[in-house]
């Protein structure tokens, strides 16, 4: 959490924190220019395709690896009785 945004670990968490704002300006210019040189060419051709951008990661949802035989346990043991105590 302390970490700066500009920090390895920082970026390798969310991606699209590898671009500054200025990239994603640059990026947002050059794309633009490619669509309006594309329109006044009449639109023929093929479309231009936006420049990349980097994405965030998706979060995976997984559920837990729980053994069935320690959550009986823990719900129906009675009261002040954990397994192991």
């Amino acid at each position: 959490m302390q970490l700066p945004a500009e920090s390895r670990t920082i970026r390798r968490l969310h991606p699209e924190l590898n671009w500054d704002v200025s990239d994603y300006l640059l990026a947002l210019i050059a794309d633009q220019l490619a669509n309006i040189a594309y329109g006044m060419g009449g639109s023929k051709g093929r479309k231009p395709k936006p420049i990349p951008r980097p994405k965030a990661r998706k979060e995976k949802k997984s559920r837990p690896s729980v053994d069935q035989k320690r959550v009986h346990a823990l719900l129906f043991a009675p009261r002040g009785h954990e397994e192991g105590e």
